[in-house]
Parts: structure tokens; sequence; C-alpha cells
């Protein structure tokens, strides 16, 4: 197992986010949304989103914990910049693309997705639902994960300077001793809320920064950046080492793959998955097998693991899964209205005629979108970068 200060390119992780933006579009789908059958697969694609949490907070802290052990700060600055020139360029062209045109037919719609397109407020869009009579912004619904991560991103930053910064000076203490006591508040937040909040569970965000949060405490377990920043304890080195020791395990990994996939794929079908809906602890569960299948892509050499997420198309997707994740459904909604006069549905043939044309043209769009203006403007971020030793993270 390596450990460095600064992670270099890893294709497995954009892997994994290609899984997860699959997951997400299959279960999007019109055949897996309308056909109701047990043996209909990707019923729970949606949990492709809480990989996305997972990773986000992986490799954010990452970049955060290694620029502080670099420069004994964190440039807010440069950081918005980049997350601005990352992540603006697809929702501009989504504004411009799919939904000015609807000023001329429909202004009411238009208004309302374009706003919480741009102020990414989808997942405070889907609440207001419940308690007002307000036009909820449909086309943009699946925005609400994005909304999600980029408050993570408002707040986080100041929080882990403000940790590292009393930690470092004072010599006290060690994120990591605290581990456990996350792991145990993650398991009675997600309980809790299911209890308190019973079918309007899914739509309260709160529980989700634990997912975000996870992947976090998992970058600062194996930074090489972290340990020169923060002295260790006689408790934080026991809990590393046993995460280390858990995480390599091959057949921990072995599980988390299978768990991973089963739950993605035929979710229902999962041993005791009743027991755990009870409370809703399979996100806990799967975000904590997401969290084993990262580290492993990230630091551990399994060869037969590598192998399968050296998968070119995965990475493929991966690279472009933030522009296909965000056109898609607009995407989606074009085809059916064009070829199937807005009703898709009529069959299961039609159904999937209807995903394969939309889920090609949502490849070919969201490609076109990277080659030809993202990336171009992703060159803009290696301005902000210092010229010694630039740490270089999977994209996104």
């Amino acid at each position: 197992m390596s450990h460095k200060s600064e992670l270099k390119y890893i294709p497995g992780l954009d892997a994994l986010r290609g899984f997860a933006c699959i997951s997400v579009l299959l279960f999007h789908s019109n055949y897996v949304t309308k056909v109701i059958s047990p043996g209909v697969p990707f019923q729970g694609g949606f949990l492709g989103v809480d990989l996305f949490f997972v990773l986000s907070g992986f490799l954010i802290t990452t970049i955060l914990v290694n620029q502080y052990a670099r420069d004994s700060t964190i440039n807010f600055k440069n950081f918005y910049i980049k997350r601005l020139l990352r992540l603006y360029p697809p929702i501009i062209i989504s504004v411009i693309v799919f939904l000015l045109p609807l000023l001329a037919t429909n202004k009411p719609v238009a208004i309302t997705n374009i706003i919480s397109l741009l102020t990414y407020t989808g997942d405070c869009a889907m609440l207001v639902l419940h308690f007002t009579h307000l036009p909820y912004p449909l086309m943009t619904g699946h925005s609400w994960s994005l909304a999600v991560e980029e408050q993570f991103y408002l707040t986080f930053p100041f929080l882990l300077f403000l940790v590292l910064r009393f930690n470092s000076s004072r010599k006290r203490g060690n994120l990591i001793s605290f581990f456990p006591a996350f792991l145990l508040l993650y398991f009675l937040v997600v309980g809790g809320s299911t209890i308190l909040l019973g079918k309007w569970f899914y739509k309260f965000f709160f529980w989700r920064f634990f997912e975000v949060y996870l992947g976090a405490f998992m970058a600062i377990l194996y930074s090489g950046s972290y340990q020169k920043i923060i002295a260790e304890n006689a408790v934080s080195s026991r809990i590393k080492n046993t995460v280390h020791r858990i995480c390599a395990n091959k057949i921990v990994l072995v599980l988390a793959v299978v768990f991973t996939l089963a739950m993605v794929i035929y979710p229902y079908q999962v041993p005791f998955f009743d027991y755990m809906a009870r409370y809703n602890l399979q996100y806990v569960l799967f975000t904590l097998s997401c969290a084993i299948l990262i580290i492993n892509a990230a630091f551990v050499n399994q060869p037969l693991y590598s192998k399968i997420i050296s998968n070119r198309v995965l990475i493929f997707i991966g690279k472009i899964s933030y522009g296909l994740y965000l056109y898609a459904p607009f995407i989606n909604d074009k085809i059916g209205t064009i070829f199937f006069g807005g009703n898709p549905f009529q069959n299961k043939r039609t159904m999937i005629i209807c995903d394969l044309i939309s889920g090609t043209s949502s490849v070919i769009f969201s490609y076109l979108s990277f080659m030809l203006i993202e990336k171009n403007i992703l060159k803009l971020k290696g301005r902000l970068e210092p010229k010694a030793k630039p740490a270089v993270i999977s994209a996104g």
C-alpha cells in the first residue's frame, strides 16, 4: 500500500465516477422507470449519487489538505474560482440550449428552472414542493444532488482550515480519533431522520452531508500531507491502522464490490434489505462500501480490482460524467418529444428505442461539450496552480 502526500491522476477514480453516472442514468431511463417488475435491473441505480458524494468528499479534502501542508494555508479565492471553472460551463450550456428557448412558450417554467440551476438550490426546491404551491422546477429536478455538493463546498473549506489551524498550532487532538464517533453519529442521524421524517426522508438533505464527510474522513485517514500537519496519538494511530487493514483485506474488497453491485442492480433481492430499509441504513452501508472501493482504487494494489476499474469505457464516461449527468434528462425529454410525440411509454419497445437514442445522443453531446468547451476552460485552472509541485488529481 502506498501513501503519498500528493495524489496524481488516478484513472480508477474516474472509472468509479463513470459507474456511478451510468447507474443513475439507467435508473432514470424510460424502461426502468415505467416497467414495474422485480426482474428489471438497476432499480437501485439512484445510489450512484451516494457514490458521487463520497468521492467528492474524498477528492476535495485531499486537494485542500495537500495545499495546507504545502502552503500552511488554504487559498479560498483560487479554490472557488477553480470550482466555478469546472462546474459552471455545463450549467450555462444547459440554460442556453435547453431552458432559454422555453421563455417563448412557458415563461414561468423556464424562469423557475433557470433560477434553480444557476443558484444550485435544487435540493431546496424539492422541499418547497411539500410546503408551498409554487411551481416546481421539474426539468432541473436532477440538479438537487449538484446543489448538495455545492453547499458542501461553500462551508467545508473554511471548517477544514479552522480545524487544521487549531490542531496544528496547539498540538491538540487529531480528527482521526473522532472517526468511530462520526460513524456512530452517521448511523444515528440516518436512522433518526427516518423515524422523524418518514416519507419525506429522501427530500431532506442534512444527512447527505454525512456521506460527503465520510469521503473527507477517508482522505484524512490516508493522507501523507495530513500526517505532516497533525501529530498522531495512540488513539488516532490505532484507528488508522485498523481502517488500513480492513480496507486492504481482499475478502472485504470482494464483499464491498458484490454489495455495491447488488444494491445498484437488484437491491430488493439483497439479503436483509427489508431490515436495512426500515431505518434507511442501506445508505450508510452502501457508502461505507463505496469508501472501500475508493481507497482500493487510490492506494491499494489489488490486481483483479485494478484491472476492472481500468475499463476504458468507465473511465471515458467518468471524464464526461458531470456534463452527462446534467444534460441527459434534458436530452431524454427532447428525444421523447421529437420522435415519440411526448409519449415514449407506449410499450417496452418504444421505451427501449427512446432510451438508446437519448443515451447515445447524451454521450455525444457531453463529449463535444467536454472537448470543445469544458476542457479548454479547465486549462485556466492550471494558471492558478503553484509553479512548484502542482497537485493533480482525478478530473472533477
